[in-house]
């Protein structure tokens, strides 16, 4: 029985020993990969100052948006885009039923809408403009963009992406400010569509900035910044992408943007 119980205890110590080096393996593995993957393929990074989050929510099937989308396609010109002013187009569905699909339409984008008017007492209609969270009617006054700035130095938000990974930093300038913070991300696309029936039928339509699924994930707070690391692939199409955070009371902190690595 001596002998027996010996043989098992080598056996338990070799199958221990090869856990643990396979353990050690899969680790060299694991930051193998992950020294690899921030050789990102593209990467953006904010200001320290608060950037514009210029929010437009906007349907095909909307006779009153083909002003709003062309002024938001303006913005292409703007030399401070991705810098200053992020802008992102919501294409909503609740106006399918009038007798045309948006080709660019999605759910998600009725529930964003919804939420945000709720939270600052808002109608919600097409086109809805909101800057900072904010409503803001006032965009048609506004022919050349965004003037000015926020006056608000917060800090700086950098994203990298390589392949469907994507890891997010945001380094405030002062600690202890913010709590519960989560990223928003989106991709971007533009498009072209020739409108067969509804409101807009026989117009053929440009739109740019185009966001598709909104991904969010909660931010961490370690060794002085917020980060997070997730995937999230981009659709056939896109062209460029946007990345916001807000506070856990839908408070905008900072955002950026930019063009994809061709």
């Amino acid at each position: 029985m001596a002998t027996t119980f010996f043989r098992d205890g080598v056996l338990a110590d070799s199958k221990r020993l090869i856990q643990m080096a396979r353990r050690a393996a899969m680790t060299s593995l694991v930051l193998l990969v992950a020294s690899v993957s921030w050789a990102s393929n593209w990467s953006i990074e904010s200001p320290s100052e608060q950037a514009y989050l210029l929010e437009l929510f906007t349907s095909q099937g909307c006779s009153s948006c083909p002003p709003a989308d062309a002024w938001l396609s303006r913005l292409k010109q703007d030399p401070e885009l991705f810098n200053r002013v992020v802008p992102v187009a919501y294409h909503v569905t609740y106006w399918d039923y009038l007798g045309w699909k948006d080709a660019f339409g999605h759910a998600g984008h009725n529930v964003r809408h919804r939420s945000k008017a709720a939270a600052v007492g808002a109608g919600v209609y097409t086109p809805g403009v909101f800057l900072q969270g904010k409503e803001w009617r006032s965009w048609r006054r506004h022919t050349k963009g965004l003037q000015g700035s926020t006056g608000s130095d917060v800090g700086v938000l950098r994203v990298m992406g390589r392949g469907n990974l994507v890891k997010v930093t945001f380094t405030p300038n002062h600690k202890g400010v913010y709590e519960h913070l989560r990223v928003y991300m989106t991709y971007l696309r533009s498009g072209q569509t020739n409108i067969l029936s509804g409101e807009n039928r026989s117009r053929d339509l440009h739109y740019d900035f185009i966001a598709g699924e909104v991904h969010t994930e909660p931010l961490d707070w370690r060794d002085d910044e917020w980060s997070a690391t997730y995937t999230f692939s981009a659709p056939v199409g896109a062209e460029a992408v946007a990345v916001w955070v807000e506070a856990g009371d839908n408070t905008y902190i900072q955002s950026t943007g930019g063009f994809l690595a061709q």
